[in-house]
């Protein structure tokens, strides 16, 4: 399953000091992804989820700058 591929590439760049970010054309299981990802380490990791389908969390991400991103992140 491509989804399950996916996932354990992800996790194996997870928690290295990085941002992970998934992207893709609509309906294709990037938020499922996302959300089976941050259920299995929500608990022993300190995970963040932001949904840029909110127009407001885009637009903070498409005019932040680096410094900006660190203080978000």
């Amino acid at each position: 399953m491509i989804i399950w591929d996916l996932q354990q590439i992800i996790e194996h760049w997870l928690f290295k000091n990085k941002i992970i970010l998934i992207y893709g054309a609509r309906q294709v299981g990037k938020t499922t992804l996302s959300k089976q990802i941050l259920e299995k380490y929500s608990k022993t990791k300190k995970t963040q989820y932001f949904d840029c389908d909110d127009i407001s969390v885009k637009l903070l991400f498409e005019t932040t700058n680096a410094a900006s991103l660190k203080q978000i992140i």
